[in-house]
């Protein structure tokens, strides 16, 4: 592992991949972060079910600063996915949050109603 900030990174999509696992979502995570070991871009970190998926993770404190950054970078970009991983307080529990377009939430959600939404 190069930086802590690396490895820091490393935990949030590992945590992100073992969610999904727990929910029975096919979750794979690309060698390294990069997702051209998986024949993606390599600022893809892996994919969610059929969504390119990309994982930030950072500070509370440095929500407002690097969140708007961030979320515009690569939403305007490849990925379908961003999920933010953020480290809260001393005490407080972190919170991850997703974004994704409103159209394939809804495709999801529609999906899921209609019990269709296995592995996809």
């Amino acid at each position: 592992m190069g930086t802590k900030n690396k490895a820091r990174g490393n935990t949030a999509e590992y945590y992100v991949r073992d969610r999904c696992e727990h929910y029975g979502v096919k979750c794979d995570r690309a060698w390294g972060s990069d997702g051209r070991s998986m024949g993606l871009d390599y600022e893809d970190d892996g994919t969610i079910g059929r969504y390119r998926w990309q994982s930030k993770r950072f500070k509370f404190d440095n929500v407002v600063k690097w969140f708007y950054v961030n979320c515009m970078k690569y939403l305007t970009g490849d990925q379908d996915l961003v999920t933010f991983y953020i480290d809260r307080a001393k005490g407080h529990p972190r919170k991850v949050y997703a974004i994704m377009d409103l159209e394939d939430l809804l495709s999801l959600i529609a999906e899921a109603k209609n019990g269709q939404a296995k592995d996809s």
